[in-house]
């Protein structure tokens, strides 16, 4: 098992961030995706997510699977997501 902490998270980044994604196709190792959610004062995990190969198409699905989890700063959350994936 490969633990990658979200340190990204925490900063704006004017980059996409997917070094977790090129481990994981190299070596051919699911995605968990962990989450915590402040509002809920909740943390756990969703599914794990063998990726494809096709960065965007797979980067999309895994966004989605965060719909409805707010951070702490809920107004940067969709932000924060959105430059870390690459979407902004």
């Amino acid at each position: 098992m490969l633990l990658i902490y979200p340190a990204i998270w925490y900063s704006l980044l004017p980059r996409k961030q997917t070094g977790f994604y090129h481990i994981a196709v190299g070596a051919n190792l699911p995605i968990v995706l962990g989450f915590l959610d402040y509002s809920k004062k909740e943390g756990g995990y969703l599914k794990s997510y063998l990726p494809t190969g096709d960065l965007d198409s797979d980067l999309s699905i895994i966004k989605a699977q965060y719909q409805g989890i707010e951070g702490k700063y809920a107004d940067q959350s969709d932000q924060v997501v959105r430059r870390v994936l690459g979407f902004i």
